[in-house]
């Protein structure tokens, strides 16, 4: 069984709703970080969308789990991402530079990018989030 990490910046961080779908049992540490590029509340779905251009921290979780190859495909599909160079993935998975809130470390690994070129995106309601943090959004409203 493989261990691997995953940035995580929305549902699937702990506390929220995907976190106890697909995570819970399963992880083995838990690291606040942050990637950077620009954050979307998608209004009428209720879940965030990070795209890489932009020069704002976005802020999440690095999540070290077990089973990562089983995690990962239940996660990809939850996010609809069909693979490397389907255009209708919902998100894209891409390795991203993510940097560690305790340290300042730098790890290189997958985030779900939000594709805002996909026909299942395209009429969205996009809330841009100055601060970075979903979950400081979500308090908020």
């Amino acid at each position: 069984m493989a261990i691997g990490q995953l940035f995580v910046y929305g549902s699937l961080m702990k506390d929220f709703f995907n976190y106890n779908k697909y995570l819970d049992g399963k992880v083995l540490k838990i690291e606040d970080a942050y990637i950077v590029g620009s954050l979307y509340h998608i209004e009428n779905k209720g879940f965030p969308g990070y795209i890489p251009s932009g020069h704002d921290p976005v802020y999440g979780q690095i999540i070290t789990i077990s089973d990562y190859d089983a995690v990962l495909k239940a996660v990809d599909h939850m996010e609809g991402y069909k693979g490397v160079y389907s255009f209708t993935n919902m998100y894209n998975r891409k390795p991203i530079e993510v940097r560690s809130l305790d340290d300042q470390q730098a790890y290189t690994l997958q985030v779900y990018v939000y594709n805002m070129e996909a026909e299942c995106n395209r009429d969205d309601q996009r809330i841009y989030i100055e601060h970075g943090s979903w979950r400081r959004y979500m308090k908020e409203v």
